[in-house]
């Protein structure tokens, strides 16, 4: 290559990378050539500008500015630095334009153009033109004033508006030393203020400074100012100045200085008055206690400031009661009188009537809260001593029975006023007989006072607790919004009598039942209190330590239920019981797994009674566990008949009741009944509800892991409606759980119910647990099962519960059916 090829080679390469746009013009003004750089610029490609001229790419203006431009070159070069240019895009952006005369190959004239893009330099530039008019108006108009000193702190501009404010005009204080406007007084302050702002190292010039003070006025009077100071650096970090800004605060000043006055003059009556005065904050944090608090207390004032009441260490609920007072009346703005009492470490207790009164700040809000607390021991005292005596139960101090009578008559009368609710919650202990008779009444009225005492910790400030007698007690609630307040209560009753109580130093267990009435329209005291009574009874019949509610249904239940306690053991003896057996079938397959041993009473009156028609009474009267016996020895040579009837073994599914399973010999009878039978034990599933297993006995669950031991299986039964189902899973041997129907009825159409389906099958077959579902009654029903890989179903779907001579012709058919 020589060597003006290789130039030329050169110039190709600069003209094809240069970042400026490069343009070759015609004589005519057309774009000859154009740098590839168009299109990085201005989003053009070189054969979208060739041939076109710049009435294309900027608008008629600044085609104007272009020729006038190179009118006033004279055919020489032209910069024109500002010139807007049309992207592809349809936005425009700024360039500087240089347009070079030249002689083109063929002898003509043309212009090399170099666009260079200035656009974000022109933007920064007008921003800042913009900056600062805004900047002048706001220094002209702004109500605080700004200054800026130099390092030797000479005034070097002032805004205009400190003639408005001072009456120095700009002029008249430029050149001059800032301290020269300053009252002596507030001199130094200020000084060593900015002075201590020069002297910060260079990393925290950034900080400003506040300041306060008088400034002279150009009539001679002074003016009160406060504000901040910052400094200003250049390039190197270097101080060239300070800036200030000033608002006049002479309004401030004279306010604060009036309020300080008032101050002082509230103080001296507080500090004075002869009851104890409070002032609290809105974070009902105490600000202030008067001396006669401080005397009466014997606490110094440091034990009061910064707390709240409940910090203070007072015995009992007063601290509570007197912050809850406190934040309505800081809630709402409304004084509230009230009473409290506190107990002393000597014993002795001391009632205050509290009167607390708001006091408002800015925009209606409550900014303290005043409480004078004046003494009245003596006065109530002697109420106190009065009331006691006419309502009081000696035993316990709680309300008697004439008490309760007249209260519950008038919340009874109010609830027909207002709409809201009354009602009864009547609770004895459950074997309290036991403490009379074996430890002495002396021990068991000391129990009756404790558990007074544990009533009245559980009950509502709004509740009246009182006894009737012996270890009968009842609480009348008025004014109930929500009815199920009632019932709330009764459980927390229920719960809190769980705990052991102090009897001489003894700790005695003595469980609660109770029973709750709503009062109705035609309700009246006595009525109330009666049906209370009958709902504590069915409390205590469906095993005690537990509530019940009545209602109408109830009391013919009651009725029932004493009825056909009389009947069982009859019927039990005259042979009126029988078992029938529903299949469950293997999902899968179809083959019938087991059946499930379900008790039947055949009733004199010709009707066959399901077991949960009297299943319950059976318990409580003690005649289930003979039946129960019964049932599990049936049901085992049954079992032993179908596998030599029907050919194959099939498995047993019997169910023991919470009494059967803490019985102690309960593994004696299952011995006996395999023995007997010959029944394999791998054959033999007994059945337990959680609500059993809730009971938590011993013998319940050593008895559970002996039966494991023999090779017996466990099932759960109606798993899903208990309290603790996933405890036992992990604590107890369990092979099988029987998901409830309640889930099963809408799987198919309950999203909710197919989830929990779905949670509990996975559990169970990550802990190597079978699972039946119960009550499945649609094929739709036993497909979603399938799906989910649920082993065992049970329900109508498959068969009814039939009678044992039954059994083994439907094995019969299901095998019949399966081959």
């Amino acid at each position: 290559m020589n060597e003006q090829a290789q130039h030329d080679e050169w110039y190709r390469l600069v003209a094809l990378n240069v970042t400026d746009v490069v343009l070759l013009l015609a004589p005519d003004d057309r774009y000859l050539w154009v740098s590839p750089s168009v299109r990085d610029v201005l989003g053009w490609d070189v054969d979208e500008v060739v041939g076109r001229t710049s009435t294309d790419f900027v608008s008629p203006a600044e085609q104007r500015r272009l020729v006038a431009a190179r009118q006033r070159a004279n055919g020489l070069a032209v910069d024109v630095d500002e010139l807007q240019v049309q992207c592809k895009d349809g936005t425009v952006r700024w360039m500087s334009n240089r347009s070079t005369p030249v002689t083109l190959p063929d002898g003509t004239s043309g212009r090399v153009v170099v666009l260079c893009d200035v656009h974000e330099k022109v933007l920064a530039r007008r921003a800042l033109a913009e900056s600062d008019a805004r900047f002048r108006l706001l220094a002209e108009h702004a109500s605080d004033l700004a200054c800026i000193a130099n390092p030797q702190r000479q005034l070097v501009w002032v805004s205009p508006n400190v003639e408005r404010t001072l009456g120095w005009s700009p002029d008249e204080m430029l050149g001059k030393m800032l301290n020269e406007f300053v009252h002596p007084e507030d001199r130094i302050e200020n000084i060593t203020r900015v002075t201590e702002l020069f002297a910060r190292p260079p990393d925290d010039r950034n900080g400003h400074v506040d300041l306060f003070g008088r400034l002279a006025t150009k009539d001679g009077a002074w003016r009160w100012m406060s504000g901040i100071a910052y400094t200003t650096t250049d390039a190197e970090g270097d101080v060239t100045g300070v800036v200030g800004g000033l608002r006049l605060v002479d309004d401030l000043v004279a306010a604060r200085e009036a309020a300080e006055r008032n101050a002082e003059m509230v103080r001296a009556v507080m500090d004075s008055a002869r009851d104890g005065i409070i002032r609290f904050g809105p974070d009902r944090r105490i600000e202030y206690v008067n001396p006669e608090i401080v005397r009466s207390t014997q606490w110094p004032e440091e034990h009061w400031i910064g707390r709240r009441t409940v910090e203070l260490g007072y015995a009992g609920d007063a601290g509570a009661l007197y912050d809850e007072r406190l934040s309505h009346v800081l809630a709402d703005g409304k004084p509230r009188v009230f009473q409290f009492s506190i107990d002393h470490s000597s014993g002795r207790r001391q009632w205050f009537e509290a009167n607390m009164a708001p006091v408002f700040g800015p925009g209606e809000n409550v900014a303290h809260v005043i409480s004078t607390n004046r003494d009245v021991t003596d006065r109530h005292l002697v109420e106190e001593e009065l009331v006691h005596r006419a309502t009081r139960d000696q035993l316990t101090g709680l309300a008697n029975r004439a008490s309760l009578l007249d209260d519950l008559a008038r919340a009874i009368a109010s609830t027909r006023r207002t709409g809201r609710h009354t009602a009864v919650l009547m609770l004895d202990l459950d074997h309290f007989k036991y403490v009379n008779d074996s430890l002495g009444h002396a021990v068991g009225d000391k129990l009756l006072i404790a558990a007074a005492q544990r009533l009245q910790q559980v009950v509502r400030s709004a509740d009246l607790p009182g006894r009737l007698g012996g270890d009968e007690f009842v609480v009348v609630m008025r004014d109930l919004h929500d009815p199920d307040d009632a019932q709330q209560l009764a459980q927390r009753i229920v719960d809190r009598f769980r705990q052991p109580l102090v009897a001489s130093g003894i700790d005695l267990y003595a469980t609660a039942s109770v029973g709750v009435a709503y009062s109705s329209t035609l309700s009246d005291a006595t009525d109330l209190l009666r049906e209370a009574d009958t709902a504590l009874y069915v409390a205590k019949q469906q095993g005690r330590d537990r509530y019940a509610v009545f209602t109408d249904h109830l009391r013919d239940s009651v009725t029932n239920r004493l009825e056909m306690g009389g009947q069982l053991r009859p019927a039990f003896e005259r042979s009126e019981f029988e078992v029938w057996y529903q299949p469950e079938v293997n999902l899968a397959t179809g083959e019938v797994i087991a059946f499930e041993a379900l008790l039947r009473w055949n009733h004199r009156s010709g009707e066959m009674y399901a077991a949960d028609r009297f299943i319950d009474v059976a318990e409580e009267t003690g005649v289930l566990a003979d039946i129960g016996n019964w049932v599990l020895f049936q049901a085992s040579r049954a079992a032993m008949a179908w596998q030599h009837d029907a050919g194959r073994p099939v498995g047993l599914r019997v169910n023991l009741s919470a009494n059967q399973l803490a019985e102690s010999t309960l593994l004696a009878t299952l011995d006996a009944a395999l023995h007997l039978s010959g029944l394999d034990p791998a054959l033999l599933c007994l059945e337990v509800t959680e609500s059993a297993l809730l009971r938590e006995n011993p013998t319940a669950r050593e008895n559970l892991a002996a039966a494991r031991a023999r090779g017996i299986r466990i099932s759960i039964d109606d798993f899903g409606t208990g309290y603790a189902s996933l405890a036992y899973l992990r604590d107890l041997p369990i092979d099988l759980i029987k998901i409830d129907r309640g889930f099963i009825s809408q799987i198919d159409t309950d999203q909710r119910d197919h989830r929990i389906v779905a949670g509990i099958v996975a559990l169970a077959r990550r802990l190597g647990i079978d699972v039946t579902a119960e009550g499945v009654e649609t094929e739709a029903q036993a497909s979603m099962l399938r799906q989910l890989h649920c082993l065992g179903a049970q329900g109508y779907l498959f068969s009814r519960p039939i009678p044992a001579d039954e059994v083994v012709p439907f094995l019969l058919r299901s095998v019949a059916a399966d081959t």
